[in-house]
């Protein structure tokens, strides 16, 4: 090694970067957790509906009703992400209120 890399190498070592505290005021922090409570107000709820939608099974085996007759689903048919998120709707939302 030669002169100039060692004092390189010697300010380097010595002149270590210090990290100071990051302050947040309180408004800091409101809107932090104003933005992180719509944020998954948001995205948790159209998560649940995706989840559901893909786990969504509906069977083409024939069932026989009462009658001998042929029935072809044996459960509400979802085509759809929306048409789950009104099942969704239906089922939890408004019966909790």
């Amino acid at each position: 090694m030669d002169v100039t890399s060692r004092k390189l190498l010697t300010r380097l070592a010595t002149s270590a970067v210090t990290i100071q505290p990051m302050l947040l005021t309180f408004v800091d922090l409101i809107l932090i957790f104003l933005s992180v409570g719509i944020s998954l107000g948001i995205v948790v709820p159209l998560t649940g509906v995706l989840v559901r939608f893909r786990a969504n099974f509906n069977p083409k085996a024939l069932q026989l009703d009462a009658e001998g007759g042929a029935v072809p689903h044996t459960g509400p048919v979802i085509n759809s992400y929306f048409s789950m998120m009104m099942r969704v709707w239906k089922h939890e939302v408004r019966r909790s209120f």
